[in-house]
């Protein structure tokens, strides 16, 4: 990997030179921040299983890996990392995968989740 670091002048000279680069930025920022923004409102206050949901259908959709019992989501988050992300406490969470098991729209494995239905858990989104 090579990296170079750039001032803040000659990269606000590149835009001004490129304004083409620089809406291409901008549009890219402003998505992140709907994204983050959306997450953040849709998060605040839903139940856990959606909270839940909504984190793995993110997760999915940038590390999701097809297999053959669903989407496995290939990245090793611990239960305490997972809770993190939703928001909710361990036992909380824990209530929480158990429940979505018992619907089988999730499979978890020691620091693996699969998702096996991908619509299921689109579906409590709602």
């Amino acid at each position: 990997m090579v990296a170079q670091v750039i001032t803040q002048q000659a990269f606000l000279g590149y835009l001004r030179e490129r304004p083409a680069a620089a809406t291409a930025i901008h549009r890219a920022v402003l998505a992140e921040f709907r994204r983050a923004t959306h997450h953040r409102v849709h998060l605040n206050g839903a139940p856990t299983a959606v909270r839940l949901a909504v984190v793995l259908s993110h997760l999915m959709e940038i590390l999701g890996q097809p297999c053959g019992e669903g989407v496995r989501i290939d990245v090793p988050l611990s239960q305490p990392e997972l809770a993190s992300l939703v928001g909710v406490s361990e036992p909380t969470l824990h209530r929480t995968l158990t429940e979505l098991r018992g619907r089988k729209v999730i499979r978890t494995r020691y620091r693996r989740l699969i998702v096996s239905d991908p619509a299921g858990l689109r579906a409590l989104i709602g």
